[in-house]
């Protein structure tokens, strides 16, 4: 038996039997898996953007499509088989390149800037170079963009049967001046803006289906209202009567888009017996049928639409006829499986050739490993193959040194940071390995293989700490003199400097966790420094007063440790706590670490704040973590024993607890709220945009009868939110005090929390407190406060959110996460953080050498 797998679209096999509206994707994925059976494979399906699927059969064919599963596939699923892209139209960076310059385009001509509305942001690069053979969608002209691969094939997209056009007669008289821009999102990528206004000023009709993007209606609204002859008409499903009335009524479609890979929307029309006039870059194949624009510009398609406006009635009817000829002859359902089965034959005889060749040329990188890379600087596959070879010939450095090479020709390919990760572990390099770690995380898609990669380097500091561990545990348990003198531990309160006129969360930790502690070691002696002009007063703590706290340059810091080394020298204290990143000189410095954010995002490290981070980190002598994500990331990324990074959760104020039905009622009328609504708390830019969620709070079932409540962060929109703004029904609130905070959690249908980062998230602790249920994100921080009360989704699949909203929605599911969340928010006390706290210091202290 062979066993192949296919990894596209699998919806399509869940369709009734008799679905036959719409051939691509549904009728592709059907067809290729009826080719695959009729040649003798058993046949696996996966969808093309899962990177979990798992199989222990030997594949001997894979076919794969899209650059996100590909290389976790390849590597983990099917590394023997032979490998097929599938691509459903140009070369990748040659269809982004075409967008942008659309954007551009469109830039220039109106001045504004909108989102990239067709972008692929999956490299499909790698898949590309390691596969045995490209199979693409389109004609000669979409083959060019793939010509620097040896082996690629072009097959047309196919149209299922329809005999309507026979039965129907068409007046060609008064279709002559009806046009048709059928398609789905994408308008600027389709060229819809050119449409519009080579349309405004003509005497002909333009009708315009699909779901148009409300952010671009916004820029082409004059246009839209002033001239009646251009008609937006919403989506259209196929094969209905609405769709054959209009494909009845007009002579023409017209699609001048910039990539594309044979549209199904255009030939559905062509079957129609619809004239095209589509774009080169559209790569249909109109010959003597239809229209081919060069430039499809908005000149271009007024001059072309003017001219066969004027053209006799027979010409039209001749050219209907001819559109509807080329579908049955080019694009039947049969053609495309027959083109098809021939494209797979033609890639399996080859297959071994085109490997043998890869091989022999690989084997070079072990012979001159410089003049390989020189001659194949720009072959991302060849610099892969001729690591590995490298690697595998034990020459771990000169394999690094090609994989880097690999990386920064295409800084998307998994495989080679992955490659680069082992070998950094291989060499002892931990720092290094996080590093390439750390950019393997913007790639969304490839959470798990991050998570992977880090429970490996996880077991790696535990397995070159376990001695360490055991010295540092025996320490712990000896106990403190209660006859000694007492220890005098000073606390900076630079946080409340830093943090003054708006508490954010560090600083409210503080004065919640500070009465805590010093109860915890009522047996020392606490002195608080406050910062000038900034004063703290919390009861029972004694005060100094010190300069203010200044970060604008080194030599700016090293005044402020002469400061503190003075008052160090006066007061002799036993052990220093920052509440933030400054150092006092000739003492155990204890720093409490928050999150890794800056490090772990990729943000600009050589900014002042972070480099008084990273000063303070080099000295410090042991650490508190606000959870254990943050402790792994801080010994991961500075290369810090684990037995010197303490844990210690923060607590959730008393004021969060579930709100009284009268509370909750006067929240809402104090803010006009009357509807139900999904909460959103704190910034939502970077690593916590919330744009995926309003993307599936957008189709969600009901959506118009519900809101979306953000609570801080920005006082407006953010330009990735704005396009949303008019069916999303968004209301922005400042930051609220605690007892209005909390009735906005009791309230909420739930919070949604979808952060890409956290060292600890402290919204998710205080909504589950206050009665609120909660889907967040599995990455960083979050389950170790979420639990089993929450629900979990990716934060940037938009299906994935969409699914968590229905679950949540389910007889018995919020009330059950609610119980479980108020029953998990009471573990999170600032007793308890206190006492993990006193237990470090009291550590620290017993085994300072200074």
């Amino acid at each position: 038996m062979k066993y192949a797998l296919l990894s596209y679209v699998t919806a399509p096999f869940r369709f009734p039997a008799d679905y036959h509206l719409q051939f691509s994707n549904p009728g592709v994925a059907r067809s290729m898996l009826r080719v695959l059976l009729k040649m003798g494979y058993e046949v696996d399906v996966c969808e093309w953007s899962d990177i979990s699927y798992c199989s222990h059969k030997n594949y001997d064919l894979f076919i794969g499509h899209g650059g996100r599963n590909w290389e976790y596939l390849t590597r983990n699923v099917v590394p023997n088989a032979v490998k097929i892209y599938f691509s459903t139209g140009t070369y990748w960076k040659e269809h982004n390149r075409a967008e942008k310059e659309r954007f551009d385009s469109l830039h220039a001509r109106r001045g504004v800037k909108l989102p990239y509305d067709r972008w692929i942001t999956h490299s499909e690069e790698f898949a590309n170079h390691e596969a045995d053979g490209i199979i693409c969608l389109g004609n000669q002209h979409v083959l060019e963009t793939y010509r620097k691969f040896p082996l690629c094939v072009a097959i047309n997209n196919g149209v299922y049967s329809d005999n309507h056009f026979e039965k129907n007669s068409k007046d060609y008289a008064v279709g002559r001046k009806r046009f048709v821009f059928f398609g789905g999102m994408g308008s600027v990528h389709k060229g819809l803006d050119r449409l519009i206004e080579a349309f405004a000023g003509l005497d002909a009709e333009l009708f315009c289906t699909g779901d148009i993007e409300p952010h671009f209606i916004k820029v082409y609204e004059l246009e839209l209202r002033q001239h009646r002859n251009i008609k937006p008409l919403g989506w259209i499903t196929l094969k209905s009567p609405d769709f054959y009335t209009l494909m009845n009524a007009c002579n023409f479609v017209i699609f001048p888009s910039c990539a594309e890979g044979q549209p199904g929307s255009v030939l559905e029309c062509m079957n129609q017996g619809l004239i095209p006039i589509v774009s080169r870059e559209s790569n249909v194949d109109v010959h003597d049928c239809g229209i081919m624009l060069e430039r499809s510009s908005s000149d271009e398609i007024a001059a072309v639409v003017n001219d066969l406006m004027q053209r006799p009635v027979e010409w039209h009817h001749e050219h209907s006829l001819r559109a509807r000829h080329a579908i049955l002859q080019r694009h039947s359902e049969e053609e495309f499986c027959r083109t098809f089965q021939a494209a797979v034959e033609n890639i399996l005889i080859r297959a071994p050739e085109v490997r043998t060749q890869r091989a022999q040329a690989a084997q070079k990188a072990a012979v001159n490993t410089a003049a390989y890379l020189a001659d194949h600087a720009n072959d991302l596959g060849a610099l892969v193959r001729g690591a590995n070879v490298l690697k595998q010939a034990g020459n771990a450095k000169a394999a690094m040194v090609v994989y880097k090479a690999a990386h920064e020709l295409e800084p998307a390919c998994i495989t080679a940071l992955v490659e680069l990760v082992h070998t950094s572990i291989v060499r002892g390099d931990l720092g290094r390995a996080h590093e390439f770690v750390r950019q393997i995380y913007p790639l969304s898609p490839f959470a798990t293989q991050r998570t992977q990669l880090l429970n490996e380097l996880q077991e790696k500091f535990k397995s070159m700490h376990a001695a360490e561990h055991a010295v540092t545990s025996h320490q712990a348990a000896t106990p403190h003199d209660a006859n000694s003198s007492p220890q005098r531990i000073l606390i900076d309160g630079v946080i409340f400097q830093l943090q003054a006129g708006h508490p954010l969360g560090i600083s409210r930790l503080w004065s919640s966790l500070l009465p805590q502690l010093k109860n915890a070691m009522h047996d020392c002696a606490f002195t608080l420094l406050c910062r000038e002009g900034f004063p703290i007063s919390i009861p029972e703590f004694e005060e100094l007063e010190i300069p203010a706290y200044n970060d604008h340059s080194a030599s700016v810091l090293d005044a402020n440790d002469a400061i503190l080394a003075e008052i160090g020298r006066q007061l002799k204290p036993t052990l220093f706590l920052s509440t933030h990143y400054s150092y006092m000189p000739g003492v155990p410095n204890v720093l409490m670490m928050y999150d890794l954010i800056p490090e772990v995002m990729g943000f600009d490290l050589n900014q002042k704040h972070w480099i008084a981070k990273e000063r303070a980190i080099a000295r410090a002598h042991s650490f508190l973590s606000i959870s254990k994500s943050t402790r792994y990331d801080l010994a991961r990324v500075y290369n810090i024993p684990l037995s010197r990074i303490g844990v210690a959760y923060p607590g959730i104020s008393p004021d969060f607890r579930p709100a009284s039905r009268p509370e909750c009622d006067a929240f809402l009328r104090k803010y006009g709220i009357a509807k139900p609504y999904f909460l959103i708390v704190g910034n939502r830019d970077l690593y916590k945009s919330c744009r995926a969620f309003l993307h599936a709070f957008s189709v969600y079932p009901g959506h118009e009868r519900m809101q979306v409540l953000m609570i801080g962060g920005d006082s407006k929109l953010l330009p990735d939110e704005s396009p949303y703004a008019s069916f999303c029904n968004i209301q922005l609130l400042p930051w609220l005090p605690d007892d209005e905070l909390r009735a906005a959690y009791s309230s909420a249908v739930a919070l949604i929390y979808l952060s890409r980062y956290e060292g600890f998230g402290l919204p998710v602790a205080e909504a589950m407190a206050s009665g609120c249920a909660v889907i967040t994100t599995k990455i960083a921080s979050l389950p170790e406060v979420g639990g089993d009360a929450v629900l979990y989704v990716h934060p940037d699949m938009p299906r994935e959110i969409l699914a968590g909203l229905h679950q949540l929605h389910k007889q018995g599911v919020r009330e059950a996460m609610i119980r479980r969340g108020l029953e998990r928010a009471s573990k999170f006390t600032w007793q308890n953080m206190a006492r993990v706290c006193a237990q470090k210091l009291r550590q620290v202290v017993g085994s300072s050498s200074y």
